[in-house]
């Protein structure tokens, strides 16, 4: 732990690596400050805070004093191929209109060959704002090290841990429902084939309980809770930093845990940018936060509030037919015993689907629940619209800023005005980012 130094090496648009010096000064401004907010290694299973305050959350990113290597790629998920099986993606770029109303986005459902995960899929995206073709105009060395890079290294590990996190609960139910039918499909079966199917259904209870074990045992959740709130915070920290606003903040809680203390430290070392404020300087400035910080998140948001409307009335409609099937053949086997009324479906398939399809509509109802698709897609148009109303005042400014006719001693209002938006921007972000911690901080990996 005394050591902080890391090596990352993250290739970024095939042009950008994490060298050895990305955090070389982490030790030196981290240290002092993360003393104080480390716990023991014992957690407390109902303090959401307790876990991020240890050591071992510390250890589980930077090992023995250094860093450890993100993977740039995972294998592709059952998360993932969920996604594509419930046609959660739209053949177009979902609108404002569809953003508003989510669900009208289920007209437009597709399962595009180009979405197919195969067996691997990619997880490390770089920020849009963090690309190269944009820091060379925009970063300065100090804001490439000490933003730029471990931003793009905790957004790789946020996202592979985010898809195997997702993939654990979703192994979790359906292999669960799984071993149900596996067993009442026995009665179908001749005896001898009886050895193989009790074989099958414990393959789909050991998957079942392998997933949530493993993913208990390795801290998934909690570190992929821990990840995303640091990429996130990055996020909101280099819109400010290009502003010179980017520095350490009073904490309201002197124990915080140490990925809030990290952060400090890491925008901390920005410093002020060497740069002259002028009308045209601050119209680039807004530009760029424009397409890189503001319109890049409304696409992702109205997106992503699609897919998740999407993904959530699927499985809503597949559980209400799977009740609903169970529900019919339990009143057509009544109606043919007491009253002679309508085919008989004999009691095997009378016992598979009035037993089977209620765990299946279980399962599914489970999957719902976890993931409360319909809550974050609900979030995510939310946030889309605010950014919009942030994206409209930077076209504003950048308009007045444009204006020959406007003299440059206006340019000091001009950067309060660009102030003002950006710290607008940052309270969009965070609170996006605040309410999505505090709903999954809560969620971990569920039981079988």
């Amino acid at each position: 732990m005394a050591n902080c130094s890391a090596q990352w090496r993250v290739p970024v648009d095939r042009s950008i690596s994490i060298s050895s010096e990305a955090v070389a000064g982490l030790r030196e401004r981290l240290a002092p400050l993360l003393a104080p907010a480390f716990d023991s290694d014992d957690v407390e299973e109902h303090d959401f805070d307790a876990y991020a305050r240890s050591r071992r959350s510390y250890r589980s990113f930077f090992g023995n004093g250094r860093a450890r290597k993100p993977k740039l790629r995972t294998w592709a998920t059952a998360y993932s191929r969920l996604l594509w099986f419930t046609g959660s993606y739209v053949e177009h770029e979902t609108t404002a209109g569809e953003a508003a109303h989510p669900a009208r986005t289920i007209a437009h459902r597709a399962w595009p060959a180009s979405k197919w995960p195969g067996w691997r899929i990619d997880c490390a995206q770089t920020p849009m704002p963090a690309r190269s073709e944009y820091l060379k105009d925009w970063c300065s060395d100090r804001l490439r090290e000490s933003i730029a890079l471990p931003w793009i290294t905790f957004d790789t590990m946020a996202t592979r841990l985010g898809h195997i996190y997702r993939s654990s609960y979703v192994i979790t139910f359906l292999f669960a429902a799984l071993a149900v039918l596996v067993a009442l499909s026995g009665q179908f079966a001749p005896v001898e084939y009886e050895t193989y199917l009790s074989l099958m259904e414990l393959g789909a209870l050991f998957v079942a309980g392998s997933s949530f074990l493993l993913s208990r045992f390795f801290r998934v959740h909690d570190r992929w809770v821990i990840a995303r709130d640091i990429e996130g915070r990055f996020r909101a920290a280099w819109n400010l930093a290009q502003l010179g606003l980017g520095g350490r903040r009073a904490l309201k809680r002197a124990a915080a845990p140490w990925p809030t203390w990290a952060v400090q430290a890491w925008a901390g070392g920005v410093g002020l940018p060497s740069v002259e404020t002028t009308r045209e300087r601050l119209a680039g400035l807004a530009a760029y936060l424009r397409k890189t910080a503001v319109a890049d998140q409304i696409a992702y948001h109205r997106s992503n509030a699609g897919r998740l409307h999407m993904l959530h009335h699927t499985l809503e409609w597949a559980g209400k037919i799977a009740f609903f099937a169970a529900f019919c053949v339990c009143i057509a086997a009544f109606a043919h015993h007491r009253y002679h009324f309508g085919p008989d479906l004999g009691s095997k398939w009378n016992l598979f689907i009035g037993a089977g399809m209620p765990a299946v509509a279980a399962a599914l109802a489970g999957l719902r629940y976890q993931g409360d698709f319909l809550r974050f897609a609900t979030r995510s148009a939310r946030t889309a619209h605010d950014l919009g109303a942030v994206e409209a005042e930077l076209t504003k400014f950048i308009v007045r800023m444009q204006d020959g006719a406007a003299a440059d001693k206006e340019k000091r209002d001009g950067f309060a005005e660009l102030r003002d938006i950006v710290l607008s921007l940052e309270a969009v972000l965070i609170a996006d980012l605040q309410d999505w911690r505090y709903v999954y901080a809560a969620r971990p990996n569920p039981e079988p």
